[in-house]
């Protein structure tokens, strides 16, 4: 019987919350469905069974299957597992360990062929998740490890200049509790090894076999007791080998390949005695078709015949592929020959790295040719493959007509190896809320067959409204679920009026700024970063408007590419089209690929240009005649355009002079009608609003593409959210205030509302009602208070209007996102000029701040020093340093500023300027042993220590670490970095170096990378990789803060923030978004702690990512908000703390009064009902009280694991929040 299943849980796989409106939804298969007032949700016969009851627990993401009947041995292939949480190579894995045998381990490996690391990973088969383990007690690579008696054995191994003879025991179970898991074992090895491959028999002893010791290569087989901690010399190898595979199976060692100053070919066997373990018969079989060193080896077993095999993946070659290759070879014992299967999907040699457990080959890390690797494969074996796949949803596609009857449909397939039968579901979902639910059996489908399966009838909604579609299948037994699922979306109503905004560009910076003046000038259209789904609907829209951006976050549309035909053609069917872009014009077309739009658009493309943009003027007896826009936009390779044809100059740069926008009127004459465009090579959203605003820019190319803006006479628009601001203080009441207009020309009636949310779960809603609201008024609105919840978080504000006689509901609704933090931003005194690039230094003697060198204007170097006064804040001119720098950093040690080394513009100047803050004068010091810029710096003590950054190619990151002594002014080498990385910011946390985004020559930083400083000598530095960065980032900022790290802005994915995050050394989750800073911090080097208090500071810097000079500066502080703990008085009402949340018995709320009032408190579900009232409306003296609440009903029954929210009212004020229940 088929498997029944409780809506609820589909809901949770997908996770769409329930709750939403009363519109009743389709019926489908086997019943109806259908939403009560109470939201309760029933599906006819369909209970509680789950859908994902059908589901092993491991999961098995991608699938990659090359040679899947290679042999007949039910091969399933390889799959792709989650990635180590490091790239590892030299590595050795061991396992399986602990309950189940479902832990593998990892230790130690290295990343460069040089630097061990000891770190230790666990990797759970039965959740396909990975956690960090113990660290080893001694970093190593090219060592061995097998698991015996549920422990890890690791042996011997190489620190990058000596190898060892040692033995360390993992316990697992040790590392789960608390314990201490590694012991150095009383026995050693006879002598020191590396490349060794250790094998485990019969879970009592482990062979150590072959490898390498100093220069020689070994032949050796060691025999090590666990039970008694002894080792033994067991029968030699014929051939010496290292770097060989080897696997036992039955009572046969096999070792075959490896290196010995040659190629070994040769399959040695070895027969154990069981009666004397040391002793092994060797003998001989079938060599390896391909030479092969730095491989592994494991044994499997076919769960069909019952066949145990020899099983060996990737490793380097002298044969042909070479250097490396991804074969994968089995071997039956017995047989004549080696035989092929499926070939590996990555290469990863280099590493003791393969395991067998049962009918599954695992592998991870190692060396893929280029670098070191964290992907993680595993290769399946199966009597009988059981997968179905969803290969496509047909239908519906990006957009349905609205009110339309349609039939939902996908094709299915059956990749297994028998006939299936299987249920496959369609879900249709719109913001979060079940529409539609349907599922059809496909029955005996053949393997490898397609079906077309046809859903029940549904019918779509209003105009412009948005649905998500999944659709999967639901087969017993599957083996793979990663092909389970598509998902996609589509609108209602064909696509069409008065604009399409396309912004393909990497950082959206313009597209977004154009949809929304066009928007609000009261024209309806479309935005979007894909034009795919729009490509047969374009003529549906008057106007066009593409932004493809500035270098470096362009697009090119290709000359061939569907996009560029659809867009002409649109042009020559009359259509209008706006066109910007810095390379679009001239350099794309000639050196991209990028189709040339210049004859269309009445362009000659001249200069591929710079970075010079400055004012761009009209021109006068044109669409933009008197009109003028200082330009503060993205200003790399602008390029100069000059009309041709029919083509008129619109825009021109003041100073250089040279044309940046021309426009076009298309004739008639070969085209269906007339059509007209505008190009520019500068962006819209730089243009800054003066005199002229861009909204008069975007009213004056429609009205010149013939399209005027819609009078409405009932047409009221919310015009701006003034209060909540895009960043708010936890634990604090805000005022929202919204200004809203009537636009139309009559008077109107309207409701205002607004709605604060919290993950999708609204926190606040309140509204304003306005009755004859006379035409052209103007009004602010505020409303009642909003409590920021203690624990912060996002949140989005949504201000709309609501009226029933509104004509216009393009401009009635907007949204702005307001971050929740303890952090305050506050202005202080500004600069005396503007700086980037610049050196931010802070005296903790006499509490000051230097700012030093850097540049205004991108291109001129300056050598000024600033003082700042945190006292009176003010600034200070004082001696200009001898050399006009950027890209500097600077330390303070004992009265003295230190410079090192700076860029004026052409070269890196080799120096150390130092400045005595008692005398105000500057004189040089000992000269550091490399000229480098954008490196890191930092004072330990009496020493500098500098590390990384560019060298004087300025192309070649720079791994590099030098010790300076302040009081002998000299210099010494310290340990190298693990790789070379510049554009870094880095601090000290106690003796630990922290070095927190940068480019290492080939991408960004993801990781941190960690140095400790030997405390005896400070030369002597540990480095390591730490945690993962939230996102790859270079030219941030960095500020160190009571034992925590602060990351300020950065290109984050190559996109300038303004984004503050948290690293906590000391915290499971290390990472932590705290704060949003009110602008773009980059060009690092910006920002500093002071001493004794609990503020970080900012000095200036780029605030668009484009080389914009900034003289604010900011002070951002730590508050410490909420009930005073020690003196426990009660400085406002709202709640305190919240104890075990999540929770699964019981959760704990403790809030404060600050004078006698009525309170009430009550537990919602997610679909706004009732689930428990905590305080019925009682009266409460003033005080801190606290109220539980242990999971149940008003019924005293247990409730289901969720999501769930509180409402505690104090008075008339409301405080909200969520909670979560886990059993």
């Amino acid at each position: 019987m088929r498997k029944t299943i409780l809506l609820i849980l589909i809901l949770s796989i997908l996770s769409i919350p329930v709750f939403g409106n009363n519109r009743s939804l389709v019926k489908g298969k086997q019943g109806s469905i259908k939403y009560e007032k109470q939201t309760t949700i029933r599906i006819g016969s369909i209970t509680k069974n789950s859908i994902a009851e059908d589901r092993p627990v491991l999961k098995t993401p991608k699938k990659h299957i090359t040679q899947r009947e290679a042999s007949q041995r039910g091969l399933l292939g390889w799959i792709t597992l989650s990635p180590m949480p490091n790239s590892l190579v030299g590595h050795s894995v061991a396992g399986p360990v602990l309950t189940g045998d479902e832990i593998i381990v990892v230790t130690g490996g290295s990343q460069d062929f040089s630097t061990p690391l000891n770190n230790t990973y666990l990797y759970d088969f039965t959740t396909d998740s990975w956690s960090v383990g113990s660290n080893m007690p001694t970093a190593l690579f090219w060592h061995s490890s097998a698991v015996c008696k549920n422990k890890v054995y690791v042996f011997g191994g190489y620190d990058g200049s000596s190898s060892y003879n040692t033995i360390y025991e993992y316990d697992p179970s040790a590392d789960t509790t608390g314990g201490n898991p590694w012991t150095l074992k009383s026995a050693t090895l006879p002598q020191t090894v590396y490349f060794t491959t250790a094998e485990t028999y019969n879970d009592s002893v482990i062979y150590i076999i072959g490898g390498q010791s100093g220069s020689s290569f070994l032949n050796t087989v060691y025999m090590y007791d666990v039970v008694n901690d002894t080792i033994k010399t067991a029968t030699a190898l014929p051939i010496s080998t290292r770097s060989h595979g080897s696997a036992i199976i039955g009572d046969t060692l096999y070792v075959w390949g490896g290196w010995n100053g040659n190629w070994v070919y040769d399959f040695q066997k070895g027969v154990i005695s069981t009666g004397d373990l040391t002793t092994i018969s060797w003998g001989s079989g079938p060599n390896l078709p391909i030479s092969d060193s730095r491989t592994n080896g494991a044994s499997v077993t076919d769960p069909a015949s019952g066949t145990h095999y020899v099983i060996t993946s990737t490793g380097n070659s002298g044969d042909t592929p070479s250097p490396h290759h991804n074969y994968t070879y089995t071997y039956n014992p017995g047989d004549t020959s080696w035989v092929r299967i499926a070939d590996k999907p990555t290469i990863a040699d280099n590493s003791d790295n393969l395991i067998g457990i049962d009918s599954v080959a695992f592998m991870t890390g190692g060396y893929d040719g280029t670098a070191a690797t964290n992907t993680t494969e595993a290769l399946f074996f199966a009597s009988n493959i059981i997968n179905a796949k969803t290969l496509k949803i047909n239908t519906p596609t990006s957009f349905v007509d609205t009110f339309a009857t349609i039939s939902p449909s996908a094709t299915v397939q059956n990749t297994g190896d028998s006939s299936a039968t299987f249920d496959v579901v369609c879900i249709i979902d719109s913001e979060g809320v079940l529409k539609y639910l349907s599922y059809k059996t496909v029955s005996s489908l053949s393997p490898n067959d397609t079906a077309n399966v046809q859903f029940d009838d549904w019918t779509t909604g209003t105009q412009g409204e948005q649905f998500n579609i999944t659709v999967y299948t639901n087969l017993t037994g599957d083996m793979i679920h990663s092909d389970d699922t598509l998902k996609t979306s589509f609108t209602c109503g064909l696509p069409g009026g008065d604009f399409l905004v396309w912004d393909p560009t990497a950082d959206q910076s313009s597209g977004p700024v154009i949809y929304n003046q066009l928007q609000n000038l009261g024209f309806n259209g479309d935005y979007c970063t894909d034009l795919t789904p729009y490509l047969s609907y374009l003529h549906n829209y008057s106007s066009i408007w593409v932004s493809v951006g500035i270098y470096s976050s362009n697009y090119t549309i290709l000359d061939t590419s569907q996009e560029a035909i659809a867009l002409e053609s649109y042009l020559s069917g009359g259509g209008n089209m706006y066109l910007e872009g810095g390379d679009v014009w001239y350099y794309d077309p000639q050196y991209s690929g990028g189709h040339d739009f210049g004859p269309t658009f009445g362009i000659n493309a001249t200069d591929d240009g710079g970075s010079d943009l400055a004012t761009v003027m009209g021109t006068s007896g044109t669409i933009t005649d008197s009109m003028h826009f200082t330009y503060s936009g993205e200003n790399n390779w602008i390029d100069h355009i000059d009309p041709t044809g029919a083509g008129t100059v619109i825009f021109t740069n003041s100073n250089p002079t040279y044309n940046c926008g021309v426009s076009n009127v298309l004739t008639a004459k070969g085209r269906i009608a007339e059509g007209r465009t505008v190009g520019t090579s500068f962006e819209f959203a730089g243009l800054d609003d003066g005199e002229y605003t861009k909204s008069d820019l975007a009213k004056a190319i429609m009205s010149f593409f013939r399209l005027n803006a819609p009078v409405f006479n009932y047409d009221a628009k919310v015009s701006a959210i003034i209060s909540p601001p895009s960043s708010v203080i936890a634990n604090n009441d805000y005022t929202p205030s919204v200004e809203v207009k009537n636009v139309g020309t009559q008077p109107i009636d309207f409701t205002l509302n607004i709605l604060i949310t919290n993950k999708g779960i609204p926190v606040y809603n309140d509204s304003k009602t306005y009755a004859s609201f006379a035409a052209d008024s103007v009004d602010t609105a505020t409303l009642s208070d909003w409590h920021v919840p203690a624990e912060g978080g996002t949140f989005d504000i949504y201000a709309y209007i609501s009226s029933s006689s509104d004509e216009n509901p393009q401009n009635d609704t907007i949204m702005i996102s307001s971050m929740a933090s303890e952090w305050l931003w506050e202005t202080i005194a500004p600069m005396p000029q503007p700086r980037l690039a610049h050196a931010t230094v802070y005296d903790y003697d006499n509490n000051k701040f230097y700012i030093i060198g850097g540049t205004a204007d991108g291109s001129t170097n300056s050598n000024t020093c600033f003082e700042y006064d945190v006292s009176s804040d003010s600034w200070k001119t004082l001696s200009p340093m001898p050399y006009a720098l950027d890209w500097i950093k600077g330390t303070y040690v004992d009265g003295k500023i230190y410079i090192v080394n700076g860029y004026d513009g052409t070269n890196i100047i080799n120096v150390l300027s130092i400045y005595d803050v008692s005398s105000d004068s500057w004189n040089t010091g000992s000269t550091p042993p490399e000229g480098t810029i954008a490196h890191g710096l930092v004072a330990y003590g009496k020493y500098l220590i500098l590390f990384g950054g560019i060298e004087s190619d300025l192309a070649t990151p720079n791994k590099d670490v030098y010790i300076y002594d302040t009081e002998s002014d000299s210099w010494v080498n310290g340990t190298d970095m693990p790789e070379g990385v510049y554009m870094l910011s880095a601090e000290l946390i106690g003796n630990k170096i922290h070095i927190v985004g940068g480019n290492n020559g080939t991408a960004n930083i993801d990781k941190i990378m960690i140095g400790t400083i030997n405390p005896v000598d400070p030369t002597n530095i540990s480095w390591e990789y730490g945690a993962d960065m939230p996102s790859p980032n270079i030219n941030n900022g960095g500020a160190v803060y009571d034992g925590k790290y602060y990351m300020l802005g950065g290109f984050l994915n190559d996109v300038a923030s303004n984004e503050v995050w948290e690293y906590d050394p000391g915290a499971k989750s290390q990472w932590r978004h705290v704060s949003n800073a009110p602008t773009i911090l980059t060009r690092n080097n910006f920002a500093s702690y002071k001493k004794g208090s609990k503020s970080i500071y900012i000095f200036g810097s780029d605030t668009t990512g484009s080389w914009t000079a900034s003289a604010t500066c900011y002070k951002m502080t730590k508050l410490a908000y909420g009930i005073n703990k020690n003196k426990q008085s009660i400085t406002n009402n709202g709640i305190m703390s919240i104890s075990g949340n999540p929770f699964n018995s019981k959760v704990e709320i403790k809030y404060s009064i600050m004078e006698k009032t009525r309170v009430s408190m009550q537990i919602f579900s997610l679909s706004g009902r009732v689930v428990k009232t905590l305080i019925n409306s009682n009266t409460v003296k003033s005080g801190i009280h606290k109220v539980s609440w242990n999971g149940t009903d008003e019924y005293g029954d247990k409730v289901e694991n969720g999501v769930y929210f509180y409402k505690l009212l104090i008075g008339k004020k409301q405080f909200t929040g969520r909670l979560v229940l886990i059993k």
